[in-house]
Parts: C-alpha cells; sequence; structure tokens
C-alpha cells in the first residue's frame, strides 16, 4: 500500500515541513478516523507518520477548512 505524508508550508525559512503531529491528533479526533487510539491507521516512518492517500486528503481538507491561509502538500512516502 502506498503511503503519504502531509507536509504544511512554514514561512520561516520557507519550505514544506512535516505537519505537527498535534494537528495529526486533532485532525484524526475531529474526523473520528480512530476507534481506540490515535494513528490506527498510520505507518511512521522515521519521526514521520504516513497515511494512505484517502486519510491524508481527509485531513488536508480539515485544516484547509480551518486556516485557508495555510498550505499543505501530501508527498508520497519513499518507503511502501
Amino acid at each position: 500500500m502506498t503511503t503519504y505524508i502531509i507536509l504544511q508550508w512554514t514561512p520561516f525559512p520557507g519550505i514544506y515541513k512535516p505537519i505537527p503531529e498535534w494537528q495529526l491528533q486533532t485532525a484524526e479526533y475531529d474526523l473520528r478516523l480512530n476507534k481506540t487510539h490515535y494513528y490506527e491507521r498510520a505507518i511512521r516512518i522515521g519521526n514521520n507518520l504516513a497515511y494512505p492517500k484517502k486519510i491524508a486528503e481527509q485531513i488536508v481538507s480539515y485544516w484547509q477548512k480551518k486556516y485557508s491561509f495555510a498550505k499543505y502538500q501530501i508527498e508520497e512516502s519513499e518507503r511502501e
């Protein structure tokens, strides 16, 4: 299964970085993506969490509604 890492634009230093875990937890909770604990559908790759594309898109959509000024990217993870 191909997984994707969600990246968020940071104005300083002007690059995309993995979205903070607190934002992932908030989105997972509000979207009711889990039954027992956080990251049920995520795969940890190094220090990052990767999701199936559909879930990654749901999380990005959630945050774009809350913060329309924020920029996000979904990047395919290196490990499948």
